[in-house]
């Protein structure tokens, strides 16, 4: 008799089921608006997810991609890191477009992370996986 399925193993068989092998990839989801407020906070806006073939020539299906940010808790972070530097505002799933954009809030308690997204040496957002 097998052990029960844990829910790590749930999520690898999700992913597994809803990504997709390729060979090459495209990239582009650069961020669209970066606004500074008055705090100097930032607020930005761009595509999170699409079904563009990422770098690990992998696709993420679209239905998947919303399952995955309704159960998101909304923490941004820099580079993948520990350091959490802000968090969601709004998600807008374009299903015709088959993409997800995100509206966030960076604090002005992470200075680095607003000056490099107003120099523009972080460009996009990034999901882990």
């Amino acid at each position: 008799m097998s052990a029960p399925a844990n829910s790590t193993d749930n999520a690898a068989i999700a992913k597994a089921a809803l990504c997709k092998r390729r060979v090459n990839y495209t990239t582009g989801m650069a961020l669209r608006k970066i606004q500074k407020m008055a705090d100097g906070s930032l607020e930005i806006e761009g595509t999170a997810t699409s079904e563009a073939i990422d770098s690990h020539g992998d696709i993420m299906a679209h239905e998947g991609n919303v399952i995955a940010f309704e159960g998101w808790a909304g923490n941004i972070r820099e580079m993948h890191q520990l350091k959490a530097v802000g968090r969601k505002l709004e998600i807008v799933p374009l299903t015709d477009a088959r993409r997800i954009d995100v509206r966030s809030f960076i604090s002005a308690g992470a200075p680095d992370t607003v000056r490099l997204l107003e120099d523009g040496v972080l460009r996009a957002y990034s999901i882990g996986g």
